[in-house]
């Protein structure tokens, strides 16, 4: 039985025959698409927003591939919070600007290690430094998001930080394990959120409600796989 939580890393789905028989290894010296670069060392992974980080590496028409990782069968002392969450609460803490401080957070994150599940509590991710096993892959989603434009869209869109992940977070987890097979219905746009009262916000959220609920029938693009 598990006692640490489940994370996620989404990536392309060329990627996949390698994982299966070396694991999941950092980007090392290939380019980071992100504002922020990412440490060339760690491998990054989220409870939330692994199909977002899996479409934004993939290629136009290639499917995204997400897996389940066991965190039991990973180092603790490895594990660490994702610079992100560091630097947006020391940010709010002492008021000065992310751009001012994120590079050094990240470059000295092991100062912060005992704050890796704090990561995943706040902000959905944390990291592993060096290379994650084949033996911590449970499952893996191959998604293929051009056949499900408004579910890719669900999860093109997340803002990542930690206010946000306080509202929404719920959601995208739930969205998640819809994927995997782990629930029954997508979440509606408005999980984790509350709106005021009224009969035209109620209209919108009840076509919502359903919009979502006839999607959740269909499973076209997606497929799951258990790892043996």
């Amino acid at each position: 039985m598990s006692v640490l939580p489940t994370a996620y890393h989404g990536t392309a789905a060329r990627y996949l025959p390698f994982v299966l028989k070396k694991g999941i290894r950092p980007r090392g010296e290939d380019e980071s698409h992100w504002e922020y670069a990412s440490r060339p060392d760690l491998v990054y992974m989220t409870t939330a927003y692994p199909f977002y980080f899996g479409m934004h590496t993939a290629e136009e028409d290639e499917k995204t591939v997400v897996f389940e990782v066991d965190l039991d069968h990973l180092a603790v002392a490895r594990l660490l919070p994702d610079e992100d969450f560091i630097a947006q609460a020391i940010s709010r803490a002492k008021n000065v600007p992310l751009a001012q401080i994120h590079n050094m957070v990240r470059d000295q994150l092991e100062n912060w290690q005992d704050f890796w599940q704090k990561s995943i509590e706040h902000l959905g991710n944390v990291c592993f430094k060096g290379t994650i096993p084949p033996q911590a892959i449970t499952r893996y989603c191959l998604f293929e998001a051009w056949k499900r434009p408004h579910l890719a869209m669900r999860m093109l869109d997340p803002c990542i930080s930690i206010d946000n992940y306080q509202f929404c977070g719920e959601g995208y987890r739930q969205i998640v394990e819809w994927m995997f097979g782990d629930r029954d219905l997508i979440p509606t746009n408005n999980t984790g959120m509350s709106f005021p009262s009224g009969q035209e916000v109620d209209m919108v959220l009840q076509e919502q409600q359903k919009f979502w609920e006839e999607e959740s029938k269909n499973r076209t693009g997606i497929e799951v796989h258990a790892v043996i």
